[in-house]
This record gives structure tokens, sequence and C-alpha cells, in this order.
């Protein structure tokens, strides 16, 4: 019920919007979550998050009034705004949102770290968590989406973590929704082929893109939305200006990343929307254009600074130090291995197809050649857009070399050693920018046909079809698409190991302090961990892999009996939770516990100080796993 609570406040904005500016709700949806995200922003900054809530629903309440008013006053009821095939779609999509991410829960390294991470203390806090930068990893991270998903798991009972997948599904299919603005009635059935193209293609760059909280596909969606904005209409009044002023805040505020595709975005808007000024001799033209495009550049600043200003008020940095220029110089000496190594993984990367479940896999390269050779032939089937249509080919063809130089830069000089050679995350990182060039190709298909504009296009089928040929068709993705209910029971089954308050077997009062030993593991086991036991006490200050002989060695700490004793009384920990152990582990710390033969993975362990001050070790727990 809160899940369609807030659908339905930010429907009756939505549909003021759509009366107020003569659209349709399809497209007013997504300007009425970026509403919401920044109304929260905003408090967030104040301080007092959960007011934000309580504004959220006094701003929904008060455009249902004002809708009332309007209705009594036009004599209508705005059918032609809300019963539309692209509401129709909205309201299939709700439901079917809310019945796909039921009973779902984080199980990814990085939602551990801080997508997920960073709501939870948003959510005991209610604030910000960068007003916690001691508990957040990442709080140097702007909180855009993390501020909806606030919103709609805030009132959950327990932290019900399926609202926050919930929350970021339904931001992303108020992205790809305007589209539908251009179908009526008569062409339903392409309407909903072509809603399901565009639906399925993230899926061809993102494995996981409706079930996990990161925001690299994200990120290009709310680009292809912008760009999208401007070539519907091209022209800078009203609507779009609104669409193009929350859009960049939002996308600003997503991620730090966001500024350059915001950049992008108004680059390009302000190349071509003063192009056609000029061409269009029309006095004043010009003027009336750049003094448009100062509301969504103001937006674009005014996100940025008051951002950067909260992280330098809490002493974080983003990014890495060093001189760029002395950086940039260097390139020109001797390069050194990693220098190397990593450009060749970069190209390889580039050029190479990618290895996924898809019938026809393409290298990333391959996706920037096709989405601009797609957007360049669809010149002719728009002859209105032509000369939109070359700028925006060669303004996506130079803003992706940029990018890739960019991108570069970063690895040599900001990453470590290890993910610079294994170019980590590479293709997440280029799919923010190819997966909107081949969206915004399809997109600009669907509208060509939804008006009968080019009568040569196959129509939205041929969407469809695309999606499905480069889509990894057998993958979890497409599983949890269908049936749902098995991958929820899966992550359940899988978080089950790790306590969370509720689970913890023992009282548990504010001086206890829990120690986690995860050995023959990364470090994925101990972000769950901490993450499932937040907010209280959970630590590994001395190191949660012990074995330094194991195949886990880079994240082993060599720690010996008598200093973990020191670590556990030093700092105050009450109970030792070991979730898994090597064969070694028994040898190596027998002298610490209670009864060395009962010394089992899986179980949790009381801290005691002896008489002789030392500490002894004693199971209070039955084990989980082993023993």
């Amino acid at each position: 019920m809160i899940y369609l609570y807030w659908v339905a406040v930010f429907a009756v904005i939505a549909l003021a919007l759509a009366v107020q500016f003569g659209r349709r709700l399809e497209q007013t949806f997504a300007p009425a979550l970026f509403i919401g995200i920044l109304v929260l922003y905003l408090f967030g900054l104040a301080g007092p998050l959960l007011w934000g809530l309580g504004a959220v629903s006094l701003l929904g309440g008060a455009a249902g009034v004002w809708l009332v008013v309007q209705a009594v006053r036009r004599k209508q009821l705005f059918v032609h705004r809300w019963l539309t095939p692209g509401a129709v779609v909205l309201v299939g999509m709700v439901f079917f949102i809310a019945w796909m991410q039921a009973g779902r829960l984080a199980i990814g390294n990085d939602e551990f770290s801080h997508w997920a991470y960073t709501v939870k203390i948003m959510t005991n806090h209610d604030q910000l968590s960068v007003w916690h930068a001691s508990e957040a990893g990442f709080g140097e991270y702007p909180p855009a989406l993390a501020l909806l998903e606030y919103l709609f798991v805030r009132l959950t009972p327990g932290f019900t973590e399926g609202y926050l997948y919930r929350a970021m599904m339904l931001f992303q299919v108020s992205l790809l929704l305007p589209v539908l603005s251009r179908f009526g009635w008569k062409r339903l059935g392409g309407a909903l082929a072509g809603f399901a193209g565009v639906f399925l293609l993230p899926l061809a760059f993102y494995g996981q893109f409706y079930s996990d909280l990161c925001v690299d596909g994200t990120l290009a969606l709310l680009f292809a939305y912008l760009l999208y904005a401007w070539l519907s209409t091209r022209r800078l009044q009203g609507f779009v200006t609104l669409q193009l002023s929350l859009g960049t805040a939002v996308l600003v505020l997503t991620k730090e990343s966001g500024v350059i595709f915001a950049l992008a975005a108004l680059g390009f808007v302000a190349w071509d929307g003063l192009r056609l000024a000029r061409a269009g001799g029309q006095p004043g033209a010009v003027r009336q254009c750049a003094v448009q495009l100062a509301f969504p550049a103001g937006a674009l600043v005014l996100a940025r600074l008051s951002w950067g200003i909260v992280v330098a008020m809490q002493g974080l940095t983003a990014g890495g130090s060093g001189n760029t220029l002395e950086r940039l110089l260097s390139l020109a000496g001797p390069w050194p291995e990693k220098w190397t190594l990593t450009l060749s993984a970069f190209l390889e990367h580039l050029f190479l197809p990618v290895k996924n479940e898809s019938v026809l896999p393409l290298s990333p390269a391959a996706w920037l050649v096709l989405g601009l050779v797609a957007v360049w032939a669809l010149r002719r089937a728009l002859p209105r857009l032509e000369q939109s249509l070359r700028r925006l080919s060669l303004g996506l063809a130079a803003g992706f070399a940029v990018y890739c130089i960019g991108l570069l830069y970063l690895y040599f000089f900001q990453f470590s050693d290890y993910e610079a050679t294994r170019v980590a995350s590479l293709e997440r990182y280029l799919g923010s920018w190819l997966l909107a060039v081949v969206l915004l190709a399809a997109y600009l298909a669907l509208a060509a046909w939804g008006r009968a504009e080019g009568k040569r296009l196959l129509g939205p089928g041929c969407v469809l079809a695309a999606a499905l040929l480069v889509m990894p068709g057998t993958s979890a993705e497409i599983q949890r698409l269908v049936a749902p209910g098995k991958g929820a029971a899966q992550e359940q089954q899988q978080r089950a190991a790790y306590f969370t308050p509720q689970s913890f077997p023992m009282e548990w009062s504010e001086n206890d302090k829990l120690y986690f030993v995860a050995e023959d593991t990364a470090s994925y086991e101990v972000l769950c961990a901490n993450y499932s036991f937040y907010p209280r006490a959970i630590g590994s200050s001395a190191g949660y892999n012990f074995n330094t002989e194991g195949d886990w060695v880079t994240w082993a700490s060599e720690v010996t009996a008598e200093q973990w004793a020191d670590t556990l009384t030093g700092e105050g920990y009450t109970y030792v939770y070991l979730y898994q152990i090597s064969p070694s582990f028994a040898g190596k710390y027998s002298e610490l516990f209670a009864d060395p033969g009962d010394i089992v993975g899986g179980a949790l362990y009381a801290v005691q100080t002896t008489e002789d001050g030392g500490v002894q070790l004693a199971r209070v727990w039955p084990a989980l796993a082993e023993g």
C-alpha cells in the first residue's frame, strides 16, 4: 500500500503538469519524480529529511486540489491527458513492478558498499548519509536515486528492501514512457511492441538492469531522456525547458559522472537550438533561445555547487589527488608497465565482442557504429530533423571519443594497478554512453512510426526484434522478469546466513560489539555482514580473513592469537561470529577458545575475560553451516 500511495501522489502531480502544459501523463510522470527527488534533496541539505516526505505528500495534495478546481472551471475531466496508451502502459508497469520486486533483498557488492547501504543510513538517521561520513563508505556520492528509494522505503516495516528496487525500476520506466506520447489508440499494438523493445534493450548492456541499484545504466536513460526531450519539439519553452532543467539537476545528482552527461546533453541542445534560431531568421530568436538555455544551465550549476559544498563541508573529496597538467605531460615520457597493460586491455575490451548470452553479441565499438548509423539513417524518415540528426551523430561520436579518453585517464592515474590493468567495470562505464545512443535511435524510430511521419520504417516490431537479438535471452534477469519469486527466494536464502538486528540470537545492549570472521573470502562477505547488521556495531578491525596461505591471500591479514586478543579486548568486542573458517584456523587460535574442540564455522562466541586478564571465546549459539 505504501508503494501504491507514493505512485498515486506522483501520478496526481504528473496529471497537474499534464493539464498545465498541455501534455500527456506519460510525458509528465518522470518530471513529477524529478520534483519529488529535488524536494527531498532540499530538505536533506537543510537536515530534516523526514519532513521531505510530508512536503511531497502536501505537494501531491495541492496538485489534486488544483486539478479539481481546473476540472470545475473548465467543465472537463481531462480524459485526453490521462486516458492514453502510454498511461495504460504506466498502470500496467506499476503493478508489474510491485509483483516483480516483491520479497527482493540486496545481494550485490556495490549495493552493500553504497547503493543500498546509503539508504539504510538515511533511514536510520533521517538525514543524508553524507552527514554521517564515518558510517558511509562513499559519502561523497550524489544522492538523487537514493532519495527516491528513501521516500518509498522509509515508512515500510523493518526496512523492506523490495521497495528500493520498486522505486528504482519505477524511475527507470518513467524515463522510457515519453516515446509513447506519439501513439494513439489506433496504434496500441505498436505502442506495446515498441515499449517492450525499449524496455528490454538495456539488458543488452546491463544483465541485471532491473534488479540492481547501481546507477550507471540509469545515467544512460537520463541522458537519452534529455536529448529526446529536445528533439521531440526542438523548442526551448515551457514544458521542454522544465524537462531539461529538472532532468539536468537530477542527472548531476545521480552520480559524479552525471555532470559529464549533463554538459554533453546541454551542449548539443545549445548547438542545435542556436543554429536553428539563426536559420529561422526571426528577430530575437537567438536571444530567446539563450535565455531559455540559462534555466537548465543554472540547474546544472546549482546542483553541482550545492553538492560540492556539502561534500567539502564534511572533508570528503571526489576522485584522486594530483596535478592534471603534470600527469598529462608525463604521458610524453617513458610509460610504466601499468599504462601499457591498461591501454592494451582497454582497446581489447573496446573492439572485441562482449561475452554474454545474446544471439548477436557486439563490441562497444560496434554498438557505437550501430547506434550512429541508425540515427543517421533516420534523417530520411524524419526529414524535419535532418540537420539536427546530423549534428547529433557528430556530437555523440565526438563525445564518446572524449569520454573514452577521460576513462583512460582515470585508469592510468586514479585506479589501482589491479583494477587498471583489468580495466575494471569498463563495460559498465561505456554502457552509460552507448545505451543512450541506441535508445535514442529506438525512440526516434518509434516516434516516426507513431505519427506515421515515415512510412518506410518497419515499425515497433523491428525495434522489439532487434532488442531480442542483442539481449542475453537466458540470463538470470530474464528469469526474474518472468518468474521473480524464485530469484527472491534465492536472495533470502543467501542472506539468511548473516545476522540482522532482528535475527541476532542474543540480547543486545548499547555496549555490545560483534567481530566478524570470514576466512578464504574477498570483500563480499564482510560487506554483506556489515550491511545486514546495520545499525548495530560490527567490525573486523584486525582483519576478517586470517588465512595468509590460501587462494584469497590478497584479502588476508597476518594476525597472531595475541594480537587478535588485544584487538578484541582493546576495542570492546563482546561477540565473535565465525561465518567461515579455514582448516588452519583452529590450530592458530585454539588458545583463545574455552573449548578448542568446539571451533566451527557458522557459530557465535561470547568474548569473556579470564582471571589473568586474557580472552576466552565461549560458544553461545549453535553452528549454522558446519560442526
